[in-house]
């Protein structure tokens, strides 16, 4: 039976008795006090954007091919934005509140991204009727939190708070994949 622990080390590696969990538990700052709903949440996110990448994104995911995958659905029908409704709420309310754009929010974005800042802010806007340029904002908001989690912003403080922000960057991607369906192909780059 399978217990999470590698079975032989791999050339050039220590062997360890412990799980990636119990790893990181002992070695990576703040872990430890992550609810197990927390570390899930971080874990759906990790495999669900891997996906969304994979199959809508060409397995090479900016701001240019988020755009492009929204517009692609302008000549589809119409997406039903209901099930984007609170993930639009919640970014909305910790990004732009009452109007205000909020410390979080520059927190988001490298200082550079000015192309992408612009989009989220447009489709964040309360009353914004289009729904693709909600979409957009909130496929670039995954993005972004992808983006800082992966390249480790989101160690500079121990992945606190981060349980709403991935619960519903979860739900915009389930969704995305949803609207996509699952007729697709991966690009293959490498066998790696």
């Amino acid at each position: 039976m399978f217990d999470g622990r590698p079975s032989a080390p791999r050339q050039g590696q220590a062997r360890t008795n412990m799980t990636p969990s119990e790893w990181l538990e002992q070695y990576a700052p703040g872990f430890a006090n992550l609810s197990s709903e927390e570390r899930f949440t971080i874990y759906h996110f990790s495999i669900l954007w891997s996906l969304l990448e994979a199959s809508a994104l060409g397995t090479n995911a900016n701001v240019t091919m988020i755009e492009n995958l929204v517009n692609k659905w302008k000549n589809d029908k119409l997406p039903d934005i209901t099930a984007f409704e609170p993930a639009l709420v919640y970014f909305r309310e910790r990004y732009h509140k009452d109007g205000a754009q909020a410390p979080d929010y520059q927190d988001l974005f490298r200082p550079n991204e000015n192309h992408a800042r612009g989009l989220v802010t447009e489709g964040l806007k309360t009353g914004q009727q289009d729904v693709f340029a909600k979409l957009v904002a909130l496929i670039i908001i995954c993005y972004r939190l992808r983006n800082n989690l992966f390249h480790g912003i989101k160690w500079a403080y121990e992945l606190r708070g981060q349980l709403y922000n991935f619960d519903n960057a979860n739900s915009i991607i389930m969704g995305v994949l949803g609207i996509i369906g699952f007729d697709w192909t991966i690009d293959e780059q490498s066998g790696d």
